[in-house]
């Protein structure tokens, strides 16, 4: 097993680096997982990820000691390191440490690699929340999409409250980053129907065809769908609302649309 290095200050340098990464991060570059659950879904076999760095406290290694020296064979080339509760607590985004978290990357998703026939593409453009994002990412790895991107504009797919609320999903499922223009290009080249998604106003979901080859576009919490993606969609689809409430939460819809999607294929597939 790899040495164990220990540090007790939360002025370390390498804790400091570590830190800065629950503010954000640069392109593709690494990020911070928090808490049991997303460490084993970044060890997962056939993940998108890869742990660089791993940080526990002595009590969680005592208490975990099996499962950890298992995981660090997962990760032969990582680095690890047993934190003091006060240097740790400087790792974490949430009121309760949960005494491990790590420096992982993702592998960068691209277009032509995703498996088309499997599932619809889903596309963010501009979706600001990241519990909205993290929800998505989770329902479309959920419900079979072939792939995930995500367009400038959008919060990061790897800070750590879209990180939570994806429940590992991000390690399941390939996630491109892109520009609209290049995306827009892509999909028409490559024959993919777009779907652009909008509260209310468009196509019943029900009446339309959602089997690949698919993109559908989930837009902005407030400001829906750029326009570069309605002025050349193929169809503009709506969940109906039937009740008083004036439209669904975006993540919300996302998993009636996405769930309709994977009945269609199922059912009718191409």
């Amino acid at each position: 097993m790899p040495e164990i290095k220990r540090i007790t200050s939360p002025q370390n340098p390498l804790v400091r680096e570590a830190a800065k990464l629950l503010r954000g991060r640069e392109g593709n570059g690494p990020f911070l997982i928090e808490g049991p659950n997303l460490f084993k879904a970044a060890l997962r076999r056939g993940s998108n990820g890869s742990v660089e760095r791993i940080f526990f406290t002595e009590d969680f290694y005592k208490n975990n000691k099996p499962y950890l020296e298992s995981a660090f064979s997962e990760a032969p080339a990582a680095d690890l390191y047993e934190l003091s509760p006060h240097a740790f607590g400087k790792l974490c985004d949430t009121e309760t440490p949960q005494g491990i978290a790590a420096i992982a990357r993702c592998e960068p998703g691209r277009l032509d690699y995703f498996d088309l026939p499997k599932g619809p593409v889903v596309v963010f453009d501009g979706v600001s929340d990241p519990g909205n994002l993290g929800t998505m990412i989770r329902t479309a790895d959920a419900s079979g999409a072939s792939g995930v991107i995500v367009l400038e504009g959008t919060c990061d797919v790897f800070g750590p409250k879209a990180l939570r609320a994806s429940a590992g999903s991000v390690f399941n499922i390939p996630i491109m980053h892109s520009k609209r223009e290049n995306v827009l290009e892509e999909l028409k080249a490559m024959g993919i129907r777009i779907a652009a998604t909008v509260p209310e106003g468009g196509e019943d979901l029900y009446n339309v065809k959602l089997v690949p080859p698919l993109a559908i576009v989930f837009g902005n919490e407030s400001k829906g769908v750029g326009k570069e993606f309605m002025a050349q969609a193929d169809l503009v689809v709506s969940v109906p609302v039937r009740g008083g409430a004036e439209s669904l939460n975006v993540a919300a819809a996302a998993a009636v649309l996405l769930y309709e999607a994977l009945r269609q294929g199922v059912t009718d597939p191409l």
